[in-house]
């Protein structure tokens, strides 16, 4: 028990499905004029590789794949070891 977790496949549309969204709401509140600091980057470690087993090459396919608005001004910067 506790084990359990999706396959490969529905890990990397979710993983597609959540950045999307993170990329949405980064350009909402970089729009928000209320807000005085702007989101200007996105750090992030190779995401599903561990706990997860799914192959960081193919976590990276989907990242690069994400449809990026137009108006979303960010760099993303993945740390390994």
């Amino acid at each position: 028990m506790g084990r359990a977790k999706d396959k490969p496949v529905r890990i990397l549309d979710n993983t597609g499905s959540a950045t999307s969204d993170l990329l949405r709401q980064v350009c909402e509140w970089n729009e928000n004029e209320g807000n005085e600091v702007k989101v200007e980057a996105i750090w992030m470690c190779q995401i599903n590789s561990g706990l997860f087993n799914v192959p960081w090459e193919d976590t990276k396919k989907v990242l690069q794949n994400v449809e990026v608005p137009k108006d979303v001004q960010i760099h993303v910067t993945v740390v390994t070891r």
